[in-house]
């Protein structure tokens, strides 16, 4: 087993002491207790993974919190002078502002004050900031009028494509680098999926890279190398990327649908009969090969999982919904109408992703992604990740969405984050567009969630969960986010006829 599979365990549990101990910030105390229970040879086994995975997520918590609550209303107050406390405590409260305890005071997060800029805008408008990436847009931006051209098109023609070329690159921090250390290099690139055609890769250095095949669930070039010199490992790619419009509205407004289960799915969309005018006919699941995408309605511990708040969520959401679709729609509705957009610390260290969201209505892209998930799998509908990129003509950032199966139509997108933003924009039309639908701007190189690389990592990776930027390990250890340098830059962008 190696490290990254501990975190499959984290459901166990800390013991009460070390729980307290992690709650109140004695990190140091915390491990400590958990070396004791360690040196033990009467530990179960899966209280064992258990707490080595938490004691490596101990041991990260505060590189992710480094300001006092007096350093971070320093920050604000040097672009709003007139900020008060009570506006502080006000974003605490409401879990705008994330924190830890360490040694009992209060650290706030690296990235709360462009949190805030990106998911506030009243406070953006205060300070002036502005800010990349068509999500991240206000009103009449230029992203914000991307996003709303092509959802047009899509709408008029049934489908808008780009082809979109990224180079890639990742490199270990000088301060790191030994001469002659061993290292084993992931750089994710494109993969084969319903959107993504004709990827090509156009170079990559050094030029033995071992390339994943195309429909791997995290798709990769691997390198290992003993380096002499500190140098960058890059790949550059290029693929069309289609995003074709699925008329989600129209079912939902009036079409009649069948209450059958999954297994009646595959044959009730596949009939003509049962598509209305204006929906386009789309590949879909037949009867026999359904029995592959169970997986796709189980849990997955730590972060997918039907506890019972989950479970009695899940049922107040669906009441009154009488199919998968809208059963989704409501998932859907339930976040994008009601959550907060927050930037997020290291998953790494987070615990129970899903239902932490849904009790602190706050997340970024991939927390909402996968709170969604995990309602459509606990209602029975089948549900998957996938991640990779937000690439715009100027703009490339990690994302991450889903994709759920629901008759007529088979398999369907939905992006809450975005979601969220539209609402926060108040554009009602491209919320909705984003259940069912997504943009022509993505780059995908992930299509399941935890799950490992095709050459598997041997320690623990920076994320265990998703892969964006690239992964780096030495001989002896995963190195850390803060030990390597990670960039993704668009070369050519080209929107196809």
């Amino acid at each position: 087993m190696n490290e990254n599979q501990y975190f499959s365990y984290l459901d166990v549990g800390l013991p009460e002491a070390v729980e307290k101990m992690k709650l109140c910030g004695e990190l140091e105390a915390a491990v400590d207790c958990i070396d004791q229970r360690l040196a033990c040879t009467n530990l179960p086994e899966n209280l064992r993974y258990c707490l080595l995975a938490e004691r490596e997520m101990i041991r990260r918590m505060p590189a992710d919190f480094p300001y006092t609550r007096a350093e971070a209303m320093d920050i604000i107050r040097a672009e709003i002078p007139s900020y008060t406390e009570e506006e502080f405590d006000a974003a605490v409260a409401c879990g705008q502002i994330r924190f830890i305890y360490l040694h009992g005071e209060m650290r706030i997060f690296n990235r709360f004050f462009s949190s805030m800029c990106k998911s506030v805008p009243e406070f953006r408008d205060r300070t002036k900031v502005a800010l990349n990436g068509g999500e991240s847009s206000g009103r009449g931006s230029k992203g914000d009028l991307r996003l709303n051209r092509s959802m047009r098109i899509m709408k008029e023609q049934g489908a808008l494509a780009n082809r979109i070329t990224i180079r890639a690159t990742v490199k270990v921090e000088d301060t790191a680098f030994k001469p002659g250390m061993l290292v084993r290099v992931h750089v994710p690139i494109a993969a084969a999926c319903e959107q993504q055609s004709d990827i090509r890769i156009e170079s990559m250095f050094p030029e033995n890279g071992q390339i994943a095949p195309e429909d791997a669930e995290q798709r990769t070039v691997y390198w290992e190398e003993n380096m002499q010199e500190n140098h960058e490992f890059s790949v550059t790619y290029s693929y069309v990327h289609t995003a074709k419009w699925h008329d989600v509205e129209t079912v939902l407004h009036g079409m009649p649908m069948s209450q059958g289960t999954m297994q009646d799915a595959g044959s009730a969309c596949c009939e003509a009969a049962q598509r209305p005018s204006g929906v386009p006919e789309l590949p879909c699941l037949k009867p026999e090969a359904l029995a592959e995408y169970l997986k796709d309605t189980a849990e997955l511990a730590p972060h997918i999982e039907f506890t019972p708040y989950i479970r009695a969520l899940t049922e107040a959401c669906a009441q009154g919904c009488t199919t998968p679709l809208e059963k989704a729609k409501s998932f859907y509705d339930f976040i994008t109408k009601n959550f907060r957009y927050t930037y997020m610390p290291a998953y790494f260290t987070l615990d129970s992703i899903a239902e932490n969201c849904a009790r602190s209505f706050t997340g970024d892209c991939g927390v909402f992604a996968l709170l969604f998930i995990t309602m459509c799998r606990c209602a029975g509908i089948p549900a998957e990740w996938q991640s990779g990129f937000a690439a715009e003509p100027e703009f490339v950032g990690g994302h991450d969405w889903a994709r759920f199966y629901a008759e007529p139509f088979g398999w369907l997108f939905a992006d809450p984050s975005f979601g969220v933003s539209s609402n926060r924009n108040e554009n009602e039309e491209r919320r909705m567009f984003y259940f069912g639908n997504l943009d022509p701007y993505r780059m995908v190189a992930n299509r399941a969630f935890q799950a490992p690389f095709t050459v598997d990592k041997r320690y623990f990776r920076t994320d265990p969960y998703d892969n964006q930027y690239g992964e780096i390990e030495t001989e002896d250890r995963g190195l850390r986010y803060d030990e390597y340098k990670r960039k993704a830059e668009i070369v050519s962008f080209e929107e196809l006829a």
